[in-house]
């Protein structure tokens, strides 16, 4: 598995876009990876992602994936500096039961509707985006205890690039707002955590959501 942190340069036109259509922004990131003809690319190469925003500094993408990209290629002149690429092996590796590891996420929690017929029967369901701060936690604490964690602290936020994507293409019931989850999390079961790591957490993991980071408690995610 492999962590890649790519540096944007702002004045790039794909840079531009892509940042005002995250679907374009997948798009990009995708090329870097192998055209295979299946639907479920993204998730049959464990491609997650993440934006961020340094501290007067361009944004930055990290990408996690089980396969070696290649961001040769990226547009011309789509990053500021060479793409930092590291084995996620050593880290993986440090992960043991009662481990103590700081983690960030950003994350779309949602809740399912029952939508009901004429005659009182369900006819579907929808799903929308859970707003209450005590139901994003549990939402959370639900979601990391189903892999083998234990919160043991948690700030909840709105990512500093992140805004709703409504009306996504082939999904116009759907609504993705991205909710960031920081804090302390302790190991309890080490498969159930590293399969959480491979395959992120919640809806909307095209869209830039899913991708849990983590590092030992001694450090931040941002040093993932």
């Amino acid at each position: 598995m492999f962590l890649s942190r790519l540096r944007l340069d702002t004045r790039n036109y794909e840079v531009r876009r892509d940042l005002r259509n995250i679907q374009d922004l997948h798009r990009t990131i995708m090329a870097a990876f192998p055209n295979i003809p299946e639907t479920a690319a993204r998730s049959a190469m464990g491609v997650l992602f993440r934006l961020e925003a340094p501290p007067q500094r361009d944004p930055e993408i990290l990408v996690q994936s089980e396969l070696m990209p290649d961001w040769g290629k990226l547009p011309a002149g789509y990053l500021r500096e060479p793409p930092v690429v590291r084995d996620l092996a050593p880290l993986l590796a440090v992960c043991q039961c009662g481990s103590r590891m700081r983690f960030r996420l950003d994350a779309n929690p949602i809740r399912q509707i029952a939508r009901f017929d004429g005659e009182g029967k369900i006819r579907n369901s929808a799903k929308v985006p859970l707003r209450d701060p005590e139901a994003r936690q549990a939402w959370f604490a639900r979601k990391l205890e189903q892999a083998g964690c234990r919160v043991i602290e948690v700030q909840i936020s709105v990512p500093p690039l992140s805004k709703p994507v409504g009306h996504v293409k082939g999904e116009s019931d759907r609504t993705f707002e991205g909710v960031r989850f920081e804090g302390l999390l302790e190991v309890l079961d080490v498969s159930l955590f590293e399969k959480m790591l491979r395959t992120g957490i919640g809806p909307g993991k095209s869209y830039g959501l899913g991708l849990l980071s983590v590092a030992p408690a001694a450090n931040t995610p941002s040093q993932q």
